[in-house]
């Protein structure tokens, strides 16, 4: 999939991979990991002003549209109301 440019104020985020270990070493069976919902922003839209290219973005839950890009496992969000920045 090739995109040449999002629209007004989506942003697209490369999601971070899942924790299959803790801390301690335990490895977590399948249905204890927890989908991340946190990853870098890969692509903004002409509009976004909050977040840039690079940045470390948390997101909500349940919301934007999972698509694979470049290989990659990422999410198109709305900058306003489905993310924040991560300082």
């Amino acid at each position: 999939m090739k995109i040449k440019q999002l629209i007004r104020s989506k942003v697209l985020v490369e999601i971070s991979e899942a924790v299959t270990q803790t801390a301690s070493g335990i490895f977590l069976p399948g249905e204890a990991i927890k989908k991340p919902l946190e990853g870098k922003v890969i692509m903004v839209g002409p509009d976004v002003q909050s977040v840039q290219v690079g940045d470390t973005v948390r997101y909500y839950d349940h919301c934007g549209i999972t698509i694979e890009y470049e290989g990659k496992n990422c999410i198109f969000l709305k900058e306003k109301t489905e993310l924040e920045l991560i300082l």
